[in-house]
């Protein structure tokens, strides 16, 4: 019993620990970026980035 007492407290500490957030209510490792495709639409991404993990989202359906 007592293992997995310690096992939920040391979850629950390691739980807070994954997202900055900055002033403005955003996490720090998420960017919001706007690129005009080749033929001349443009299409809103998300970048995420934490040290050598990331990736990238876009909004291919709202294109415009």
């Amino acid at each position: 019993m007592p293992k997995i007492i310690i096992v939920l407290v040391v979850a629950l500490l390691l739980a807070g620990c994954g997202a900055d957030i900055t002033p403005e209510g955003k996490p720090s490792n998420v960017n919001e970026i706007t690129k005009t495709l080749d033929d001349g639409r443009t299409v809103v991404c998300l970048i995420y980035a934490s040290g050598y993990r990331g990736g990238l989202s876009c909004d291919w359906g709202g294109a415009s």
